[in-house]
Parts: structure tokens; C-alpha cells; sequence
């Protein structure tokens, strides 16, 4: 059932968080990358709907193609959350930063 208002918003953050996490945790920082010491993001567009994400575009370069590979990889490689059932089957359009740096 399809929350509404606040709760419906705080849900949405929550899940939002959680997926730039996953991003996150799937990110392999290129090796080539660690040598030149940059560090940088890049903007990724996804839709997200039960889980799973689609339409994946970067919105905003990292200034490397290498980096921007591998934000996009990130994006594609993550595991996702299951959507909370206050937002169910309903699609989300997601602007997304990912740190492209070496941890």
C-alpha cells in the first residue's frame, strides 16, 4: 500500500540512501586510477522499481572516462534493497552521486 506525505517522503530517503550504499559497496576504484591519486564523482541517472534499476545514464562526467566507467559499472553491479512496501511497485527516477575515490 502506497504511503503518502511525510512518512511517504521519509520512506523514499531511506530507500535512497540505501541505494547510493549499494552503489557504494559495488564500486571497484580502477588501479590505474589509484596511481594518477584521483579522486572525483560522477552523476548517474537510474530508474528504480522493486529492486531493480534500468536506464542507466551518466548525467555528469567524472572528467575521466575511466572513472566514468566505473560509476557506471558500480550502478549496474549493485545489489539493490527491496522497495519498502509503502512505495510497492512504483518507479523511481534517481540522480545519484558516486565517489570515485580510493578507500
Amino acid at each position: 500500500m502506497l504511503a503518502s506525505g511525510a512518512r511517504l517522503s521519509a520512506v523514499t530517503a531511506t530507500l535512497q540512501q540505501r541505494i547510493r550504499t549499494a552503489i557504494q559497496a559495488a564500486l571497484r576504484y580502477p588501479a590505474a586510477a589509484a596511481a594518477m591519486q584521483l579522486t572525483r564523482r560522477a552523476q548517474v541517472q537510474l530508474d528504480y522499481q522493486s529492486g531493480a534499476v534500468r536506464n542507466i545514464q551518466l548525467k555528469q562526467s567524472a572528467g575521466t572516462p575511466l572513472l566514468d566507467r566505473a560509476a557506471l559499472s558500480a550502478v549496474r553491479d549493485a545489489r539493490y534493497p527491496a522497495a519498502p512496501a509503502e512505495i510497492g511497485d512504483w518507479p523511481l527516477l534517481l540522480l545519484v552521486w558516486v565517489e570515485l575515490q580510493m578507500t
